[in-house]
């Protein structure tokens, strides 16, 4: 009886297993991200758009009240400010840490009202970047907004 023949190729059928799942668990990362980039760049498109209702499709129920609060300090300065610009805010996600069902990612946006002096005029910001937590909620990575957005870079 031959038993190195056996040995081979349960040696095969053991690294076939091993290289299947590490290309799963790489598959499954990369559409975990690009859940969470699609989540994050819906909500900041919105959210530094001024779109603050649409904003909430893409957040926690527990961060309506930060998206409300935002909403209703702006004044119509502001968005006489904001209507004066010629382009639309843009974001990109920078990077993006994911930790089980929970994860961060940083936003870089360009071309969005900076209103963040009370009292003081708004103003067109070039450029910064953001942090946003979010949560798996089911299946959808929602953003999960804690405390009034600010720039972290």
């Amino acid at each position: 009886m031959n038993t190195s023949k056996g040995i081979h190729t349960h040696k095969r059928t053991a690294l076939a297993g091993l290289l299947a799942g590490v290309l799963l668990t790489a598959s499954c990362s990369y559409c975990e991200e690009k859940a969470i980039e699609q989540s994050v760049v819906g909500f900041a498109q919105n959210y530094f758009n001024l779109r603050y209702q649409k904003a909430l499709n893409a957040c926690t129920p527990e961060s309506e009240k930060w998206v409300r609060f935002k909403a209703t300090n702006i004044t119509q300065e502001d968005v006489d400010v904001y209507n004066s610009k010629r382009d639309t805010a843009e974001c990109d996600v920078e990077s993006i840490d994911m930790d089980d069902d929970k994860a961060t990612a940083i936003v870089e946006v360009r071309n969005f009202l900076n209103c963040d002096s009370i009292g003081k005029p708004a103003s067109i910001c070039p450029n910064a970047k953001f942090k946003l937590e979010l949560k798996k909620q089911g299946e959808k990575w929602m953003v999960d907004v804690q405390s009034p957005i600010t720039t972290c870079i």
